[in-house]
């Protein structure tokens, strides 16, 4: 089984590469299955990922807080935009402009659903799926919740 999942990450890992110059192939989704791959098949490669200066920082803030940094959302969208910018530019057929612009809008979509990683270490909303928890007030010695009137 653990050459199964070391066959699919490599396969997903190729697919991420391809995806940074095909607008069609969306490398993020990718790079995290891979790495789950990894994770399961072969401690070296996947630690090897994790100590990536670019992929590392990113898997682990996907691992440890299911977000990602405002930084990485805005270069992911910066990067969309312009392969898929260039990629409608470039295609002559109205039709395939019409995909390429459906796809960009999911791509878009996904991209933007991901919650944001605060400073704090826990993701925020928009989009996020982290409900800070509400503290009691203090008013005039007793203490009441959200749900409870002063008394």
């Amino acid at each position: 089984m653990r050459s199964l999942y070391f066959l699919a990450g490599v396969v997903a890992l190729l697919a991420g590469a391809i995806g940074l110059v095909l607008p069609l192939l969306p490398t993020t989704p990718f790079v995290l299955l891979a790495a789950a791959c990894f994770a399961r098949s072969s401690e070296r490669v996947y630690q090897a990922m994790l100590r990536h200066r670019l992929l590392g920082p990113i898997l682990d803030d996907w691992r440890t807080h299911g977000a990602m940094k405002r930084q990485t959302k805005r270069w992911a969208g910066l990067v969309m935009v312009l392969s898929f910018g260039a990629s409608i530019w470039v295609v002559p057929s109205h039709w395939h402009r019409a995909l390429l612009l459906v796809i960009a809008a999911i791509l878009g979509y996904f991209i933007w659903q991901v919650p944001v990683r605060a400073e704090s270490g826990q993701p925020s909303r928009p989009g996020g799926c982290y409900d800070p928890p509400v503290m009691p007030d203090q008013v005039n010695g007793s203490t009441f919740g959200p749900d409870q009137t002063p008394r």
